[in-house]
């Protein structure tokens, strides 16, 4: 099904992630509690019980998981430029870290 939605000739298309694609709702999680997670990464998210917990709760109660992902998204938001984990110059490469003398 995928290599159909992803022909060779157009690599870089827009590529659903989950049932509801370019809706932002917690569907991401029961596709992954039913087996049809995408990536690698979302199906180990499972591997962890805290992992499953979370992704049962979101399911089972969408506006709590809409309102900690925005409380989540203002916290990134807060991280100082200046911090050596924080902001990046390009996506693509760490930054190096600082060293004091």
């Amino acid at each position: 099904m995928l290599k159909a939605q992803c022909p060779p000739t157009r690599p870089f298309d827009f590529m659903a992630l989950d049932a509801t694609n370019g809706t932002f709702d917690s569907t991401y999680y029961l596709d992954l509690l039913t087996n049809k997670g995408l990536l690698e990464s979302d199906v180990a998210l499972l591997s962890d019980p805290l992992g499953v917990e979370y992704a049962i709760k979101a399911v089972q109660d969408p506006n709590t998981f809409l309102f900690e992902f925005g409380m989540a998204m203002i916290k990134m938001g807060n991280i100082p430029a200046s911090d050596p984990y924080g902001w990046r110059k390009h996506c693509a490469f760490t930054e190096p870290k600082f060293v004091e003398l």
